[in-house]
């Protein structure tokens, strides 16, 4: 059984170790997702409800998601529209492939809809987040200040009829720099 709740400060150097290993080898990974963390739970914009770890039933820390306020502007009116980033989502290796991961992206998307955010934007595998209705961010006219492959920029609303109106370019908040 895998229980989903807010993380902890006590939780710190364990989700560190499981970031550390979930992308020690991974191959799109620079291995700065410890450091990314780090940056935006010292920010203005990191909101610890939505910090959220996976536990086993003795305790052990096995998978970690976080999910950040970012921003859309709109190009042709500067309107912006906020939302969400998901960075990073790590599950410990010997424990992927068995649903931790599934469980926290939909625990993520509970809490922030519960929280009344838009939508939620990552950056990822489409093979993985399709079957959480993620569309590609160029097919809802949402684009970047640098180059990501189309089939890696994700964006899924969590209130319908959201993604009808935005469109723009993501503007990340500094900490992800």
């Amino acid at each position: 059984m895998i229980n989903i709740s807010q993380s902890q400060e006590l939780d710190a150097t364990a989700i560190d170790q499981v970031l550390f290993e979930a992308f020690e080898n991974h191959p799109f990974s620079d291995q700065g997702e410890r450091e990314l963390v780090s940056r935006i739970q010292d920010s203005e914009n990191y909101k610890e409800e939505l910090s959220l770890v996976a536990k086993d039933n003795e305790g052990n820390l096995l998978g970690y998601i976080l999910l950040t306020p970012l921003k859309i502007v709109s190009e042709k009116d500067q309107l912006q529209y906020t939302g969400l980033v998901m960075a990073p989502l790590a599950v410990l290796p010997s424990h992927q492939n068995k649903g931790i991961g599934t469980e926290l992206v939909k625990a993520a998307h509970e809490t922030a809809q519960n929280l009344n955010y838009p939508y939620i934007l990552l950056l990822g595998p489409n093979e993985f987040f399709n079957k959480f209705n993620y569309v590609s961010c160029v097919s809802q006219d949402v684009g970047f200040h640098f180059n990501v492959p189309e089939k890696y920029a994700l964006i899924k609303e969590l209130i319908p009829n959201t993604l009808e109106q935005i469109n723009g370019m993501v503007h990340y908040p500094e900490a992800f720099f």
